[in-house]
């Protein structure tokens, strides 16, 4: 329709291929304002009204919305259960592992190996292969450091009772026996790109869902 209304002529007269590019301006903004000024505002009514029909249930209520949900708040709470160990020196490795410092160190180390991973490039030199070849089991001893400390500071029940603990093993043990194919065989050289790529999503994944 815009391409048609773009080649649109004078009455009785045939199409002229982009007469009228300036037409297409109007679609555009028509396109903007029905599609999310006029969307929102037609779902944003739709939601007042049910929740205005929801509060009629609680007219005769003495709460008001405010302290109901207070109330709904504090019946639907749940104590937050943390693992924090007994042993003095394991409670060592778990301070640090849960430390802001540790987060933010772990973080950077992951955003260098993703700069890594994008510094790759098609016909790259011998040199730049081998300093890649280096940066990888460097990142992937960093990753599996940080694997043997959460061990220690939470045991092996309780590490692997978090989902992304058991993915980042996975990831750390699948890059340590891909870094010994490497140095086995030359012919894996390209396929650690996948498992350090799996590492940095879950590493940031893991430190996000952490942070909120």
């Amino acid at each position: 329709l815009l391409y048609k209304a773009i080649d649109s002529n004078g009455e009785n007269v045939g199409p002229v291929y982009n007469y009228r590019v300036e037409i297409s301006i109007f679609f555009i903004i028509y396109i903007i304002i029905i599609a999310f000024f006029m969307m929102n505002i037609f779902v944003g009514f739709v939601i007042v009204t049910f929740q205005e029909q929801g509060e009629q249930e609680y007219k005769n209520c003495e709460l008001d919305k405010n302290q109901r949900q207070c109330v709904e708040y504090a019946l639907k709470a749940r104590p937050l259960r943390r693992y924090i160990p007994k042993n003095p020196y394991q409670y060592k490795f778990w301070y640090v592992v849960n430390s802001t410092g540790f987060e933010y160190i772990m973080f950077v180390l992951i955003m260098l190996n993703t700069l890594c991973l994008a510094m790759q490039h098609y016909g790259q030199s011998k040199l730049f292969n081998d300093a890649m070849d280096i940066m990888n089991m460097v990142f992937t001893g960093v990753f599996t450091v940080e694997m043997v400390l959460k061990l220690i500071a939470f045991k092996p029940k309780g590490y692997f009772s978090d989902a992304w603990n058991t993915f980042d093993s996975l990831i750390v043990i699948g890059s340590i026996v891909d870094v010994v194919l490497s140095e086995a065989d030359h012919y894996f050289t390209d396929a650690w790109n996948t498992f350090d790529a799996l590492i940095v999503v879950g590493s940031v994944v893991d430190i996000a869902i952490t942070e909120v």
